[in-house]
């Protein structure tokens, strides 16, 4: 449903590939939520030299229940595909993940690991 509403952005693609911002403003527009970016570099080793640019959209959707937060991660996954191809870089790794940092790390019935919840050292 998201890819549906941002079609008409194809024909500026030339103009807006790689410009990580408008994305996140795009991904609030859509969403309806707040979204943080962060830019940094990936890498599936220790040696620097072999990493890639990387982008993460964290949507900050907070106190959503399990099967809410299934359907907008579903929903998600086309939609990131779609940027992906579209207004990403080929080398960068992007990600869009939904986070709730309203967690105020009591102990409650609907917790969701890397959600509303993380292990910690």
């Amino acid at each position: 449903i998201y890819v549906k509403e941002i079609l008409f952005l194809l024909q500026y693609v030339r103009r807006l590939r790689g410009d990580f911002s408008v994305v996140r403003r795009l991904l609030q527009q859509l969403l309806k939520y707040p979204v943080k970016m962060q830019v940094g570099r990936y890498t599936w080793s220790d040696d620097i030299q072999d990493s890639q640019p990387y982008v993460e959209y964290r949507v900050i959707a907070p106190q959503l229940d399990n099967s809410t937060l299934n359907i907008l991660c579903n929903n998600l996954i086309p939609l990131q595909e779609f940027i992906n191809e579209w207004f990403i870089p080929f080398d960068t790794v992007c990600r869009i993940v939904v986070k709730d940092y309203s967690n105020n790390n009591t102990v409650k019935e609907n917790l969701s690991l890397d959600y509303n919840t993380r292990l910690s050292k």
